[in-house]
C-alpha cells in the first residue's frame, strides 16, 4: 500500500522524512530526546480521542484490519519496545460523536476484527528512546467480512481417526489464510493411542513440545500435512490450535484427516531388494550403519548429530545405511549415491544380510538408541567381524525420567555399553557415567560441532571490526528449545529484572504457555528462527546465553548452541555442561548472581586480535567434518 508523505510527529526537537520508490516505502524518524513520541498519519497530533479528518485508509464498513511493517533501529537508548505500531479506529455514533478503539501490533503485525459502522482510522507508531528509527514495508489493509463466510477464526479444532493399524502415515487436508502473511501463529499436533487407549509416543520427526508432543506450524500457503504413524498406534487425535495467543490465522470449517499407506514399490521388503542395495556397495569399501533416534536424512528442518555425521561420511567416500526413528514411506529411500534410508521394520532381514558381508572395515553405530533391536544387532554383527560402536548423545535415562524416551531401559543400555567394541560420548560427564556403568576405561569424548553454513556465514562477525562495532551492546540472546524440563526460566527472569538496561531476546520452539504473560518488558520472545535469519539477528548480541537448569539431564549435554554462538562471534555465558568451561569466549555460572555478573563482565570486555585468532583455531577443529574424522579414527583403532 502506498501512502502520501502526510506524516506528523509529536514532541519537540524531533523530525520525520519519507522516501518512496517502486521497491519500498520508508519513513525515517529522527528522535532527539528520550521522551516517547508518536508518528501519526494524516493528522497533526497524537490525540486519538477525536476521529481524523482524513482516514489513513478507506474502511468502507465492518470487517478485518491488517497491519504489517518492518523496522530498524540505530543508536537507540531504550532496549525494548522501541517501536510499536498501532491503528485507532472510529465508529460513528449519534450526532457527531465517535467511539474510539485502539489496536497494537505484536511482532510487527496486527490483525483484528473491527466493529460495525467503523468509518475511519489512524495509523500510528509509538516510539521510545533517542535514536534514528526506519519504518519500512508498511502494509495497512482492510478485508471484507463476506470473504470469510466459510471459515472460523482459529482457536482450537480437532479430529479423531480410529483404525490406523495398517497406515504408515496420516494426512491432514486443511485450508487456512493469514491476512498478515504471518507464520508460526498456529500449530498441528498428533496425539497417538494404542488399542487399549494408552498413549503412544509420537515419531520425533518434527519439533517437540513437552506438553503437546511433535508439532508442525500451520502455513498459509500449504494445504496438506502429514505425520508418520508410530509403532503400536491404533488411533490418533489431530489438533489445530492458535499459538502464542496470536489470532492472525483463519481456518476452513471443513478439514479432514485420513490414514495413508504408501505402496511398497516392487515389494521392497523382499530379501532380493535388500540384497540389490548391498550389491551396489563394493565388498571392500567401508559401510557404516547408523541405528538412530534421529529423523530421516534430508529432513527439511531437523538435522541432528547422526544426520550431520552421515553426510560427512559420504563426503569421505564411505557408504551409509541410515535407520531413522520414524517410518520410511516405501520402506527404502535412496538418499544419495552412497546413502540409503531404511525403515526399521526391515531391520531384522537387513541385519541378517549385513552379517554375511565379509569386510572387517564395516561399522555398526548405535547412536543413543539402546533398545532390543540394537542389542540383537550388536551380538550378531560382533560375531560377524563388524566393528560396533555405542554413541551416547544425551543422558537417555534422565530424558526418560522427565517424560521423554519412554522406550529406554537401563539394563539394555548396560548390555550395549559392555558389549560394544567402542563407546563414545559428547561430553566428559556422559563419559564418566558410561565408564562407571560398564566398568571400562576406554570411553572416548567426541563433542558436537558447528555446521559449515554458520562457519562460513559467521566469518564477517568474527572480525575485530565487527567486534568493535558492537562493543557496549546490551543485547543478550538465546536460541534453542524452551521447555520447562531443562530451560531455567526462573533464573533468567530474575536476572532480566535486575538488569533493566539490558534487552533479552529469546528465540526457539516450545515456549511454555504459562510464561507468555510473565515476561518482563526487557525480555522479548521472537518465536522460532532458521539459521539464515539467526546470522543477521545475532550480529549485535553481546552475550549468547545457555540458561539450562542444573540437573543430571543438562550436566551431560554438549550444547550445539555453544558452537553456533561462537561461529557468529558471540560470547557465551552458560550453566555448567559439556565442554563449555574449556571453550574460548565462554563463562560458566552457577546461580542467578553469577549469571548476572558474567553477563555484565562479558558485555564490557574488549576483543583483541589474539582473541580472534584463538576463536578461529577452536572453530577450525569444531566442524562436523573434523568430528567425522575423529569417529573414523576410533573405528580404525585397536579393540582392547
Amino acid at each position: 500500500m502506498i501512502f502520501s508523505k502526510d506524516w506528523h510527529i509529536s514532541g519537540k526537537n524531533n523530525s520525520v522524512s519519507v522516501e518512496i520508490s517502486d521497491e519500498f516505502y520508508r519513513v525515517v524518524v529522527d528522535v532527539q530526546d528520550d521522551k516517547p513520541c508518536y508518528l501519526v498519519h494524516r493528522r497533526d497530533e497524537a490525540n486519538f480521542t477525536e476521529a481524523p479528518v482524513r482516514s489513513s485508509i478507506d474502511i468502507g464498513g465492518a470487517g478485518w484490519l491488517s497491519l504489517t511493517y518492518e523496522c530498524e533501529v540505530e543508536q537507540s537508548t531504550v532496549s525494548s519496545r522501541r517501536i510499536e505500531g498501532g491503528v485507532a479506529t472510529y465508529v460513528k455514533r449519534a450526532g457527531s460523536t465517535h467511539e474510539k478503539h485502539l489496536y497494537f501490533a505484536e511482532n510487527n503485525s496486527l490483525w483484528n476484527e473491527i466493529p460495525d459502522h467503523t468509518d475511519s482510522c489512524t495509523l500510528f507508531f509509538r516510539i521510545s528512546g533517542k535514536g534514528i528509527y526506519t519504518i519500512s514495508e508498511i502494509d495497512l489493509v482492510w478485508f471484507d467480512q463476506l470473504f470469510y463466510d466459510d471459515v472460523n477464526t482459529l482457536g482450537f479444532s480437532s479430529r479423531v481417526l480410529d483404525s490406523i493399524d495398517d497406515s504408515n502415515s496420516v494426512h491432514i487436508n486443511v485450508n487456512s489464510y493469514s491476512p498478515t502473511g504471518s507464520e508460526s501463529s498456529a500449530i498441528i499436533t498428533a496425539a497417538w493411542s494404542d488399542s487399549q487407549g494408552h498413549q503412544v509416543p509420537g515419531v520425533p520427526e518434527y519439533a517437540i513440545n513437552s506438553q503437546l508432543g511433535p508439532y508442525q506450524y500451520l502455513e498459509p500457503s500449504k494445504s496438506v500435512y502429514n505425520f508418520s504413524v508410530p509403532q503400536y498406534a491404533s488411533s490418533v487425535e489431530i489438533q489445530i490450535r492458535s499459538w502464542k495467543k496470536k489470532r492472525d490465522f483463519l481456518l476452513s470449517r471443513e478439514w479432514t484427516v485420513e490414514g495413508f499407506t504408501e505402496p511398497l514399490n516392487d515389494d521392497l521388503i523382499d530379501e532380493t531388494n535388500l540384497n540389490s542395495i548391498l550389491g551396489l556397495i563394493p565388498s571392500d569399501d567401508r559401510l557404516v550403519v547408523l541405528h538412530t533416534t534421529a529423523p530421516p536424512l534430508g529432513h527439511a528442518t531437523l538435522s541432528l548429530r547422526p544426520n550431520r555425521l552421515a553426510a560427512e561420511f559420504t563426503k569421505l567416500g564411505i557408504y551409509v545405511i541410515f535407520l531413522p526413528f520414524s517410518k520410511v514411506p516405501g520402506g527404502i529411500e535412496r538418499h544419495s549415491d552412497k546413502a540409503w534410508i531404511v525403515c526399521r521394520s526391515l531391520w531384522p532381514k537387513l541385519q541378517y544380510l549385513l552379517s554375511k558381508r565379509n569386510n572387517s572395515k564395516d561399522v555398526f553405530v548405535c547412536t543413543s538408541f539402546p533398545n532390543f533391536e540394537a542389542v540383537s544387532a550388536l551380538d550378531l554383527l560382533n560375531s560377524s567381524g563388524w566393528t560396533t560402536v555405542y554413541e551416547i548423545r544425551d543422558d537417555m535415562e534422565e530424558f526418560n525420567r522427565v517424560g521423554y524416551s519412554k522406550w529406554f531401559d537401563n539394563q539394555l543400555e548396560q548390555y550395549v555399553l559392555e558389549r560394544a567394541d567402542h563407546v563414545t560420548t559428547v561430553s566428559p560427564r556422559l563419559a564418566e557415567k558410561a565408564a562407571i556403568i560398564a566398568g571400562r576405561n576406554d570411553v572416548r569424548v567426541v563433542p558436537n560441532a558447528v555446521s559449515d553454513f554458520l562457519l562460513e556465514n559467521g566469518k564477517p562477525h568474527r572480525t575485530i571490526e565487527s567486534q568493535r562495532r558492537k562493543y557496549g551492546s546490551k543485547v543478550v540472546g538465546y536460541l534453542g528449545h524452551l521447555t520447562d524440563s531443562w530451560f531455567d526460566w526462573s533464573t533468567l527472569l530474575d536476572v532480566a529484572t535486575q538488569l533493566e538496561e539490558y534487552e533479552f531476546r529469546v528465540i526457539g520452539h516450545g515456549m511454555p504457555n504459562h510464561m507468555v504473560d510473565r515476561l518482563p518488558s526487557n525480555v522479548n520472545y521472537l518465536g522460532p528462527m532458521d539459521h539464515a535469519s539467526f546470522v543477521e539477528e545475532s550480529k549485535n548480541w553481546a552475550v549468547g546465553l545457555i540458561p539450562f537448569k542444573l540437573s543430571p539431564l543438562t550436566f551431560g549435554v554438549d550444547p550445539n548452541k555453544l558452537y553456533e554462538y561462537l561461529a557468529l562471534g558471540v560470547k557465551v555465558v552458560s550453566a555448567p555442561m559439556g565442554g563449555v568451561g574449556s571453550a574460548p569466549w565462554s563463562k560458566v555460572y552457577r546461580g542467578a548472581e553469577e549469571m548476572k555478573q558474567s553477563i555484565v563482565a562479558t558485555s564490557s570486555e574488549r576483543v583483541t586480535e589474539e582473541d580472534i585468532a584463538e576463536l578461529d583455531a577452536y572453530l577450525n577443529s569444531s566442524s562436523w567434518g573434523e568430528r567425522a574424522q575423529q569417529m573414523i579414527n576410533i573405528f580404525e583403532s585397536e579393540v582392547s
